[in-house]
């Protein structure tokens, strides 16, 4: 009997390891009034966030993370000062190429959508710097 509960045990520990991981990048971007220009890399980010946020001039990459994530298990991703944002993978790629996901930005609730892949979705955050930069995070699904 306690043969059978020891690989009974092991049996969803190895299909969880084979499970499928989706590859999620998160690009933390700081963004302020001040200055002139993005860096050219940010160009079609810095255009949208302007859309709804105007007075956003200059844009910089803080960080890039990069991370195999499986389905329905939460990963943190460090920000700026002790604050984090928490993403879950609620779908896999489905065959229209876009995938569900649970961001958790800090001082804000979860925002749930399907991303297409290899696209960038700009979320601004509440978060600002020390030097009064709002931290934006440009999130994107890899396809292999």
């Amino acid at each position: 009997m306690i043969r059978t509960f020891l690989v009974l045990l092991a049996v969803p520990m190895v299909a969880a390891a084979d499970a499928p991981k989706t590859k999620v990048a998160v690009i933390v971007v700081f963004a302020s009034e001040d200055g002139d220009a993005p860096d050219p890399r940010l160009k079609n980010i810095a255009d949208e966030v302007r859309k709804l946020n105007p007075n956003l001039k200059s844009f910089r990459i803080k960080s890039t993370t990069i991370r195999d994530l499986p389905e329905n298990e939460k990963a943190t991703f460090p920000l700026v000062d002790m604050k984090s944002v928490e993403i879950t993978v609620k779908q896999a790629m489905d065959k229209e190429g876009k995938t569900t996901l649970a961001v958790a930005p800090p001082d804000q609730g979860e925002i749930v959508f399907r991303l297409a892949a290899n696209k960038y979705l700009p979320i601004v955050t509440r978060v600002q710097t020390e030097r009064k930069e709002r931290v934006i995070l440009a999130i994107r699904v890899q396809r292999d």
